[in-house]
């Protein structure tokens, strides 16, 4: 039998500056402090979506339409696997560029 998948609602609250993401079974909040690879990760979810332009970030957002995204976040019910592999993608990528980055400098 295949396991669940575990689907989970983006919240995010501006008064402490932190994303929530919920998982819908437990209903278990998993706090995300608001960092540019995580702001990014779920922008990419939005655009993946349709909800908003590839090339929009949160920062150029109108109040208004990051309340209009929020809401949809808010009411949207996502599986795990796709985020958790959005940002796993993210971290592998910076660590291949660091080491990259290391090798150029090694070299005389």
């Amino acid at each position: 039998m295949p396991m669940e998948q575990t689907r989970f609602r983006i919240l995010f609250y501006p008064e402490h500056d932190a994303w929530v993401i919920v998982d819908v079974k437990t209903n278990t909040q998993l706090i995300y402090h608001l960092n540019q690879v995580e702001v990014d990760t779920i922008m990419y979810c939005a655009y993946l979506y349709k909800k908003v332009d590839k090339n929009i970030t949160w920062e150029m957002l109108s109040d208004e339409n990051r309340e209009e995204l929020l809401s949809w976040f808010e009411n949207e019910v996502f599986p795990s696997e796709y985020f958790g592999k959005l940002i796993l993608s993210d971290v592998l990528e910076e660590i291949e560029n660091a080491k990259n980055l290391k090798n150029k400098k090694v070299k005389p």
